[in-house]
Order: C-alpha cells, then sequence, then structure tokens
C-alpha cells in the first residue's frame, strides 16, 4: 500500500449471609456409615445473579427483547431453534447467543452478532458488518499542498488540492495534527519534550533538523488548516473539478482522486467518517484499544528527520493494541427486517481514496 506508514501490531462484593439467632447448639451425630448416594453428584446448579451488575436487574424485559430480536435474525437467516428448556435468567440468553453466533458464522462468516443494550434497547440483537482498515496507518502530509499553492506554475493544481482537503477536513472530518485534542498534536509534543529534556541524546544535525521541522510544522500548518477550513474551498469544489485540463500524467492522477472525491461528496453530503464507529462493540473485554484518531490523521510531512522520529513514537506506543476500531455497519433485529442493510460502501470507497491521496502525496515530485 503505498504512502502509508505501517505499524508493527494490530493485534459490590456480595453481602454477608445473614447470622442465624435462637437455635441452641446441638451435639454433632455420627453419620452412617454407607455410602452416600450420587443425586448431589448429578445435580447441575444454575448459576446465581450478581447484585453487582445493575444491567441484570430487570429480567424480564431483557428476555423478552432477546428472545423477540432472535426470533427476528431466526426468520431472516434461517436459523433452526435451540431447546432451552430447563435453563434460568442469564444462561438461556447466553446458550441462545452463542448457538445463533455459530450459526450465523457458518452462512456469513463476515458477519459478527452482537447483543445491543443502549437508550432505547435493553438487550437486542444486531448483525455487525466490519470494514478492516488494515494494518497502516492512514497519514495525510499537508506540506506537499503548501508547496503547489507557492508556485505560479502549480497554483491550480494546487487549489484542486485544497478542495479535496477541505473536504476531507470539513464534511469527512479527518483529524488536524495542530489540533490540540488531537493524537499527533499529542506525539508531536512528546518528540519537543523529549528535544528539550534530553538534547545530548540526539546527534547534532538530527537535533537542529527535529527542531526546525517542528517550528515550520505548526507555523506553517497552522496556515494549511486555515485554508482547508475555509468553507469558500468546498464550495468551490465543483467548480474547480469541472475547470481542471490535466496537462500529464501526475496531474491525471490527482484529477481523478478529484473527481472520485466530488462523487462521494454529492453522494453523501453529511457523511462523516465518524458516524460508522463505534466504541468497544467489537471484543469489548480488550483494554488496549487502537482508536480512529490514532491511525487516521492530516499530517505535516513524509520525507524529513521529524517524520521518522514521529512515526518510531507512534508505532512504539501503538504495538501493544490489542485490537483497532474501525468502521462497522450495524442491523438491528428489533423488529422484522425485509432486507439486509450492512453497506460499508462510504467507507470502502473513502479508504480506497485516502490511499491513493496518500501514494500520490508520497510521489509528487
Amino acid at each position: 500500500m503505498e504512502g502509508i506508514l505501517q505499524s508493527q501490531a494490530f493485534y459490590g462484593p456480595a453481602p454477608a449471609p445473614a447470622r442465624c439467632s435462637g437455635i441452641k447448639k446441638t451435639k454433632k451425630q455420627k453419620r452412617p456409615g454407607a455410602a452416600a448416594p450420587d443425586g448431589f453428584l448429578n445435580h447441575r446448579f444454575l448459576p446465581m445473579l450478581s447484585r453487582q451488575h445493575q444491567e441484570l436487574k430487570h429480567n424480564r424485559k431483557i428476555e423478552k427483547e432477546f428472545f423477540a430480536s432472535l426470533s427476528h435474525l431466526s426468520a431472516f437467516y434461517g436459523l433452526d431453534s435451540i431447546d432451552i428448556k430447563g435453563l434460568l435468567f442469564p444462561e438461556n440468553i447466553s446458550a441462545a447467543y452463542k448457538y445463533a453466533s455459530a450459526c450465523l458464522k457458518e452462512i456469513r462468516p463476515e458477519l459478527q452478532l452482537a447483543i445491543i443494550q443502549d437508550e432505547t434497547h435493553s438487550a437486542c440483537l444486531a448483525t455487525i458488518n466490519e470494514f478492516n482498515t488494515g494494518m497502516y496507518l492512514y497519514y495525510i502530509p499537508v506540506k506537499p499542498l503548501l508547496i503547489l499553492l507557492d508556485s505560479a506554475k502549480e497554483r491550480e493544481t494546487g487549489e484542486l488540492l485544497l478542495s479535496v482537503f477541505a473536504w476531507l477536513k470539513q464534511a469527512v472530518h479527518i483529524p488536524y495534527y495542530t489540533d490540540s485534542s488531537s493524537y499527533l498534536f499529542y506525539c508531536y509534543e512528546m518528540i519537543e519534550t523529549w528535544l528539550t529534556d534530553d538534547p545530548a541524546y540526539w546527534d547534532e544535525g538530527d537535533y537542529t533538523d527535529n527542531r526546525s521541522q517542528l517550528n515550520a510544522s505548526r507555523y506553517f500548518g497552522d496556515i494549511v488548516e486555515r485554508k482547508i477550513s475555509s468553507p469558500y474551498n468546498l464550495f468551490h469544489f465543483e467548480e474547480r473539478v469541472a475547470g481542471f485540463k490535466p496537462a500529464d500524467q501526475e496531474q491525471a492522477r490527482l484529477f481523478s482522486i478529484a473527481q472520485q472525491a466530488l462523487e462521494l461528496y454529492r453522494q453523501f453530503p453529511n457523511r462523516s467518517l465518524w458516524d460508522s464507529f463505534r466504541e468497544r462493540l467489537i471484543e469489548p473485554e480488550e483494554e488496549h484499544r487502537l482508536n480512529p484518531d490514532q491511525y487516521l490523521s492530516f499530517i505535516w510531512d513524509f520525507h524529513s528527520t521529524l517524520t521518522e522520529s514521529l512515526t518510531s513514537y507512534v508505532n512504539s506506543d501503538i504495538q501493544e493494541m490489542g485490537i483497532a476500531d474501525s468502521p462497522l455497519a450495524i442491523q438491528l433485529f428489533d423488529k422484522a427486517q425485509a432486507a439486509e442493510c450492512l453497506d460499508l460502501g462510504f467507507e470502502t470507497k473513502l479508504f480506497h481514496l485516502i490511499d491513493e491521496l496518500i501514494g500520490y502525496l508520497n510521489e509528487l515530485k
């Protein structure tokens, strides 16, 4: 995958029993020598409900909603029913969920089954289609845009790229590295702290280059951020695409990217990438998670010692992450479903476009 930096790894206590009173202590009697019956060993003890898990408190409501959604799911995918007679809550739900999940995996291995609990659902089954973003950092450099805009010969090319960036920033809401709430802002800050606190660690040339590039990334990065945040550059996106005439193969490559971006903007004018993310829905027990803003962002540049330092820091920071949160399409079965609604067309096209854009910027002469 061209132009993309690769990471190293993706990978109340129960109450005390009440004290008995009013019963006299009696002398312990001897037990008979005969063998005890094996009824105890054959008895199956069902799980007790913990008072710590308040989400299990309203068991009747949860059971009703869960098994209604299971009925809708089974009817839609043609799943066989499961016999759960004799099982009490929540073991009945656990057994039914595991069975339905295994059946779904056989007929649709790319889908996952989850129990959704939110403001309007107590326990509703839902199918999930996950877009795999891969083991990559999707970092979009902005320095090439500044170079194009500063060149009289490439001014028109720069304005076309500017509109593409404006769409990614304003409509798709890709994080920008000078934003103090972004992950990369934190990473750049850590590099500066490293330079300040331990200058002896660095070679003199690397120290000077990193310090100089940090200053440039902030000063010029703020200029680019204001430009791509301007509604003017998004408003004139269609006009710039219509009037652009590629003069060489490099410009034709950008023109194709801009056309794809404009088509996505027309199809999904109000669609943000973040609409597809749900925190901790996949493998919720995994604590070490890679968040979207950690692998998807604008960045200052690719070809510099500062970028080498940044890449080293990021890979070190995220290599212990057990899972990356990815875009998801979710279909609830709170009622009967007429058709499958698990489309990730926007996300697929968007990440393909970002991949192409990063490759173009990385190879830009």
